[in-house]
């Protein structure tokens, strides 16, 4: 994929790379890869030992959380930055672990820079209790009052909301984001992995740039997921503000649709948290601080 990248002259700018990897391998080639490309590093790690072995096992049964963090560690020593990428399960709530406490637990006890917690995806018509996740996002927004943006739900649109940028895609897969498969696949996304509706095109082929007609069909059904181009979103006062996962949205109920679920739950999201910065707005102490913590880190 970087070849492909460095013999596209179209491309203006050059894109970061990055791989997911569940990290139960690291050789001396992939260490090379990973440094001569600068390649960013996500690893699936779903927490503590005894939960992440009990949903992330070898076909022999035995848990892959040893050789992860060992593996997680080796890159550190090297420099890389590592990611993780965890699956918020009942597993978690029978454990009474939160996603916030989840997060805390992976960045603080194992040194991760960042990553990104996903509710597991039940089939609609399945059993979804979704005021769990719910509830830790408001936990999310309470961390405001100390300062702290480090979660992704709360960070972005307060970056939007504080920078002026508007959210203009519920997530900008298949226009600055991609991935691509083993055999040099494309899609928008790597929750969409396998399902031919989603391909793209192939890197021993076309350039994307030529805008195939497999290229232009795919993004035309995406479409609904630019909020420019949603008659839903038209007149919502969230929209400049809202995020969402496309693939989580399609791998539930199979359809390429911004569920109204989602909309009520972001809604309720981005009123406490707008409320959360009006309070902190009245201590200007407290409000320039967060502030310049938001710019260090989108710029730092």
């Amino acid at each position: 994929m970087c070849d492909f990248c460095e013999r596209s002259p179209e491309m203006v700018r050059k894109p970061v790379f990055g791989v997911i990897t569940n990290g139960t391998i690291l050789t001396e080639r992939l260490i090379r890869i990973i440094k001569d490309y600068h390649l960013t590093v996500t690893v699936s790690i779903d927490g503590p030992q005894e939960i992440h072995n009990s949903l992330r096992v070898y076909p022999d049964g035995r848990g892959s959380f040893d050789e992860i963090v060992s593996n997680v560690n080796s890159l550190k020593q090297l420099g890389v930055p590592v990611h993780y990428e965890a699956t918020y399960t009942r597993v978690h709530q029978a454990h009474q672990l939160t996603m916030q406490g989840l997060a805390h637990y992976l960045e603080s006890t194992h040194g991760f820079s960042s990553g990104v917690i996903v509710p597991a995806v039940i089939p609609e018509g399945g059993s979804v209790d979704l005021e769990p996740a719910l509830g830790d996002g408001l936990d999310d927004v309470d961390c405001l009052t100390s300062g702290d943006i480090s979660r992704e739900t709360v960070y972005i649109p307060l970056y939007s909301f504080i920078m002026g940028e508007k959210l203009k895609y519920l997530c900008p897969i298949g226009v600055t984001h991609f991935c691509v498969a083993a055999n040099g696949d494309i899609y928008p996304c790597q929750l969409f992995l396998g399902d031919d509706r989603f391909c793209l095109g192939n890197v021993h082929g076309l350039c994307l740039l030529q805008e195939s007609a497999q290229y232009l069909r795919t993004m035309d059904m995406l479409s609904v997921y630019c909020k420019e181009r949603n008659d839903t979103c038209g007149p919502c006062w969230a929209k400049n503000l809202c995020k969402g996962c496309p693939g989580n949205m399609y791998l539930k109920s199979h359809e390429v649709k911004i569920p109204n679920s989602f909309c009520q739950n972001s809604k309720r999201f981005l009123e406490e948290l707008l409320w959360k910065l009006a309070e902190l707005r009245s201590d200007h102490g407290k409000w320039d601080a967060l502030v310049q913590r938001i710019r260090d880190k989108a710029y730092g």
